[in-house]
């Protein structure tokens, strides 16, 4: 009888530590492959060089940066806080301006990477990267 009961406390223990381990992994999944391409889409910016009326598009990197920020805040607030995760937005393929015969680096980035990390339950570290560049056409971010 004691051994019965010392079985049924042990598949219950077992079993919820199951589900909320598959919990929080769907979560941090379903959050991360949600990130939709429209709201990296509304962090690009067009600018108008030297008057020509046609605007040169790059990333806005602090409009970004929290516009990411908040999405991920509010898909994972329910299960992680904000320090159980690390989530850095970083910046590259920044144009090049010829002045005076110089190639100079503007601060207008093409792409932007997202690195995200995040530790479930001491068992799995569920890393991810996505990158975003802005392309030629009628479409912004890719």
């Amino acid at each position: 009888m004691m051994m019965n009961l010392f079985l049924w406390g042990l598949l219950f223990t077992l079993g919820t530590g199951i589900f909320t381990y598959t919990t929080l992994l769907t979560s941090l999944a379903r959050t991360f492959e949600g990130l939709d391409v429209s709201l990296v889409q509304s962090a690009v910016v067009a600018i108008d060089e030297n008057s020509t009326g046609k605007g040169v598009p790059y990333f806005d990197e602090d409009l970004l940066t929290s516009r990411i920020r908040s999405y991920f805040l509010r898909g994972l607030s329910s299960y992680f806080e904000e320090k159980d995760y690390s989530l850095v937005v970083g910046f590259g393929a920044y144009r090049l301006v010829e002045r005076d015969g110089y190639a100079i680096r503007t601060s207008y980035p093409m792409a932007a990477v997202l690195h995200f990390r995040c530790d479930v339950i001491g068992l799995y570290t569920y890393k991810k990267e996505r990158t975003f560049t802005i392309v030629p056409g009628e479409r912004y971010v890719a």
